[in-house]
């Protein structure tokens, strides 16, 4: 498994089918989904386990509330992926996203971080497009010496 894409569910029935649709075209045998419900008074749990019915890539996982970040890490022990990244199910992934990403990574083993473009506010009159140096920097701490602190957004790193 080289890909481990964990979406934390906490009252999400509205966006979760259209978030997942955006990664379920992408999937292939290298990636899996986690949708990790962290005791949604809705109905997230209920839609994600339809949602994830009949696909062997994604799984749904439940866990007393314990606030996004704890669901995040829960995610994270049953990802069996080589990489990890995270989508909260109010996002949209673009399409080809992830296979172009793993091809990247495939052809630099060394890379510890990808931090990919995000589109921020789609549609809005703020919308604004967040795209990342090119540069390539010779760890993880090195990236958060120079920029890193600026974005620390979850959802657009592998």
């Amino acid at each position: 498994m080289r890909l481990s894409i964990i979406i934390p569910l906490y009252k999400v029935e509205a966006t979760l089918e259209r978030c997942l649709k955006s990664i379920d075209t992408q999937l292939c045998d290298d990636m899996e989904v986690l949708l990790v419900d962290d005791e949604s008074p809705d109905n997230s749990l209920l839609l994600a386990k339809q949602l994830a019915e009949g696909k062997a890539n994604v799984q749904v996982y439940s866990k007393p509330h314990g606030g996004l970040s704890d669901t995040r890490n829960y995610g994270i022990a049953q990802a069996k992926g080589d990489y990890i990244t995270f989508v909260d199910s109010d996002d949209e992934v673009a399409a080809g996203t992830y296979p172009s990403l793993l091809t990247l990574l495939n052809s630099h083993p060394d890379y510890d971080i990808l931090e990919f473009p995000v589109l921020m506010n789609p549609g809005r009159p703020d919308q604004t497009l967040f795209n990342p140096s090119p540069k390539v920097y010779k760890n993880a701490l090195a990236w958060l010496a120079d920029y890193g602190m600026e974005h620390c957004w979850a959802c657009n790193k592998i």
